[in-house]
């Protein structure tokens, strides 16, 4: 995983009035799992496809923002500004 994004999970911040905190890391992309730890708000499904239960609402955010050559803001946000720079020079490198 570039740059350690490992670290990041487990690391929660308030984004937009929802608690959010990483989950997972995937390679694919890079994206990161994001899960909202406030409120249940999805309905699982069972194997029959009958609402179940409710859970926490979860995000796959890609690090880099699709609108510019820079990290995405909700990473940004996960991030000491150091460490957005660092990722953001080892994301550079790989291009």
């Amino acid at each position: 995983m570039p740059f350690a994004l490992k670290n990041l999970i487990g690391r929660s911040a308030v984004i937009e009035g929802k608690n959010l905190e990483v989950v997972e890391v995937l390679q694919d992309g890079p994206q990161i799992i994001l899960k909202q730890t406030d409120v249940k708000t999805e309905i699982l499904d069972n194997q029959y496809g009958e609402a179940n239960s409710m859970t926490y609402r979860t995000w796959s955010i890609p690090l880099r923002s699709s609108i510019d050559n820079d990290l995405h803001p909700i990473i940004k946000d996960l991030l000491t500004e150091e460490e957005a720079a660092g990722l953001l020079e080892v994301l550079r490198e790989e291009d």
